[in-house]
């Protein structure tokens, strides 16, 4: 019986280890994944800031617009022509009126160059623009059949031509229309009754209701800044832009039938082309009064934005997506040198430290990227953290050569990150096959490890 009692309790201390080991690796990996989990408390707290800086950003190019001028739409001409509008009143006698009608080109061309600059305020710089454009085009005689008005209450006499614009204080000279060889001033009008919230007005006085069509043609000179729009608001419209800023980006209603950029030389910019009818939009060519507003047509509107190239916040932000990834991926390297060394033992505070070092490159890739650019920034602030880990890790790891293989495997994560944030349309698709491998690879190193096994090996060494 003392016998059978002895092996018994032989047994019973042989397991009671094991079990505790077992627990002891579990519960350090949950205690891993917490910290990780927590570490996405100060990752937040620097997306946070990101976006305090992007916004910050957009303010400031709110200032520059404001002093040099504001994305330019030129919308028009539109020819304006008042009749009589009959009606009888509260004593049965008739009155009229003098409501307005509208019309649009028979066909219009303009021919834009957009001349580029750079604005800097503080750290931020702002792409703007010195615009200047030819419009011209013709109109057929107006037809006041389809609203079964008379040409003899037509106020011919007091028609006039409309220019719609989005800033009015940013053109650089006097402005005139050439109407039927006639030269006319444009005047700046602030309320054009429902049309256009600013515009410019050229008093024709007079049109021949016997001549079959009518030529115009003007000159605008406008500062702007980030994009440039027209709205296509002839029968057949053709439109052409001309600029020195290399990195357009085209959007719209109607996008550019032929586009081309050029990278580098004196011929450096872009070139675009845009043509549209009538029945590609959805504005009539004549109207009467509030029928349509300035929101209808701009809708309708061609348009053309100066990006700058290198969007520093964005960037940033598509790299912070990927910190928590980062972060477990490293603290898993450790692990797995725990796992095949029994002589490695890494602290929590350690795990810790490591992380928070991680969360400093986004902080580092924020501030320098606004001095220095972002490509520089992340070169700079991805070394800097694969020194310091490496480092560390000499004292963690109890060997050189194993902190260099950390420090190795760090910067492969930081190159991958790289390769992913520079493939915009097919990030989705390398970073799972980056996934997979980095997976697989992980499965291929421990498929010999006896998991049950280990941790009592660790307690017998």
């Amino acid at each position: 019986m003392e016998a059978n009692h002895s092996q018994i309790t032989d047994s019973t201390t042989k397991k009671s280890p094991t079990w505790d080991s077992r627990l002891m690796l579990v519960g350090k990996m949950f205690l891993i994944g917490f910290l990780a989990l927590l570490l996405g408390i100060p990752l937040l707290f620097i997306q946070f800031m990101v976006s305090e800086r992007q916004d910050r950003q957009v303010e400031v190019s709110r200032e520059i617009a404001a002093t040099w001028g504001r994305e330019q739409t030129i919308m028009g001409p539109v020819l304006v022509i008042p009749y009589k509008k009959y009606y009888r009143d509260e004593d049965n006698i008739d009155r009229y009126s003098v409501s307005l009608s509208y019309f649009l080109p028979e066909n219009l061309q303009m021919t834009s160059n957009l001349k580029s600059q750079l604005r800097q305020r503080s750290i931020f710089e702002v792409p703007v623009y010195e615009s200047l454009s030819e419009v011209s085009g013709s109109f057929k005689k107006p037809d006041f059949s389809q609203w079964a008005i008379s040409e003899q209450d037509v106020l011919w006499d007091q028609a006039y031509i409309l220019l719609g614009l989005s800033e009015i204080k940013n053109l650089q000279n006097k402005n005139y229309l050439d109407w039927n060889g006639k030269k006319i001033e444009f005047r700046p009008l602030r309320d054009s009754k429902g049309l256009f919230d600013k515009a410019l007005r050229a008093q024709i006085n007079y049109i021949d209701p016997l001549q079959s069509s009518f030529s115009f043609k003007t000159k605008l000179s406008l500062t702007g800044s980030l994009a440039f729009s027209m709205a296509p608001l002839g029968e057949e419209t053709h439109l052409k832009v001309r600029s020195d800023w290399r990195h357009p980006n085209f959007s719209g209603s109607i996008l550019p039938v032929s586009r081309q950029i050029i990278d580098e030389g004196p011929e450096s910019g872009f070139t675009a082309e845009w043509k549209a009818m009538a029945s590609n939009r959805g504005l009539p060519l004549q109207w009467l009064q509030r029928e349509l507003h300035e929101s209808n047509i701009r809708q309708e509107a061609f348009s053309v934005a100066l990006v700058n190239p290198v969007n520093n916040y964005r960037l940033t932000t598509r790299s912070n997506k990927y910190s928590m990834l980062f972060v477990s991926l490293t603290f898993l390297t450790f692990f797995l040198f725990e796992i095949f060394n029994k002589k490695v033992k890494v602290h929590p505070i350690q795990y810790l430290f490591v992380g928070f070092s991680l969360c400093i490159f986004y902080l580092l890739l924020l501030s320098l990227s606004e001095v220095i650019g972002f490509n520089y920034a992340y070169l700079n602030a991805a070394a800097a953290i694969v020194i310091l880990i490496t480092f560390y890790s000499v004292r963690m790891l109890k060997s050189i050569w194993k902190a260099l293989v950390m420090g190795a495997a760090l910067s492969g994560l930081y190159l991958c990150l790289y390769i992913l944030l520079q493939l915009e349309d097919y990030a989705l698709l390398a970073g799972s096959i980056g996934l997979f491998a980095i997976l697989a690879s992980i499965m291929l190193v421990t498929r010999k490890v006896d998991w049950y096994r280990l941790s009592v090996e660790k307690d017998e060494g």
